[in-house]
């Protein structure tokens, strides 16, 4: 990978699968990094987002292993527990709704790769036997058929986040916003997070655990590094392996 004089890949020297923008959102004085995942790949074959869970570690941890396209943090965890429900490759992985941070709503992932919610009380074991692939509590929708979801909580927190998103073409969106004065930028409120999904076409689109935890890899190489070098462990991490079929790569079992 190339980087430029601020220490981020340079567009130029990009998979062919997947498409970078960095932009400046001028009304939330925030940096941010929107990667677009070609569902459909040039070759004609598919690739999907999952959820993996290795127990806790830090998306650098992973991401150092051979494989993965791109990992990014992903669920709630809160005393080395996994915080919601959880469906790694259709295995349920944690069953009960979340504690800790009550009310999240679970994003899920179908054997097609469409991305959607299930209710803040959903049984694991019953979105497994419906064929949900993966599953985890980040924390709630943000945009649904291209509207502002209304069970959004209102909250006016600026912070880095971390948003999965889809467009109506079934390509994914995965954004990184700074913030907290990190990279110049004041973070995103959820609203200034809906603006910019609606503004660029997201479908679907799904807050992530943020702040602290925001960390985004492309193979082995970060979108940004918020905490110095040192990243904060967390229970699971959405990944791309180019295709759409789960793996583990054998040096991240």
């Amino acid at each position: 990978m190339i980087y430029d004089l601020m220490g981020k890949i340079a567009r130029d020297d990009f998979g062919e699968n997947m498409s970078l923008d960095y932009g400046y959102d001028a009304d939330a004085e925030t940096n941010y990094t929107l990667v677009r995942v070609f569902q459909t790949k040039r070759d004609g074959t598919k690739q999907f987002p999952f959820i993996r869970y290795p127990g806790f570690t830090s998306a650098a941890e992973l991401a150092a292993a051979e494989g993965w396209s791109m990992v990014v943090n992903a669920g709630l965890g809160w005393d080395s527990k996994i915080d919601g429900i959880a469906i790694e490759n259709g295995i349920v992985k944690h069953d009960a709704p979340a504690d800790h941070h009550a009310g999240s709503i679970p994003m899920t992932i179908d054997a097609n790769g469409t991305l959607s919610y299930a209710a803040a009380d959903a049984s694991a074991a019953d979105l497994a036997a419906q064929g949900i692939v993966s599953a985890t509590c980040g924390f709630y929708p943000i945009i649904v058929n291209y509207a502002s979801f209304s069970g959004t909580p209102s909250t006016t927190d600026k912070a880095m986040r971390t948003i999965i998103g889809q467009f109506g073409n079934g390509d994914y969106a995965v954004l990184v916003a700074a913030g907290r004065s990190y990279d110049h930028s004041a973070g995103f409120t959820i609203a200034a997070a809906q603006t910019l999904c609606k503004k660029v076409g997201m479908k679907f689109a799904y807050n992530m655990d943020g702040g602290k935890s925001t960390a985004a890899f492309l193979g082995k190489h970060r979108i940004y590094d918020f905490q110095a070098g040192t990243f904060r462990i967390v229970p699971s991490f959405l990944v791309f392996n180019g295709s759409d079929t789960f793996s583990i790569p054998s040096s991240a079992r």
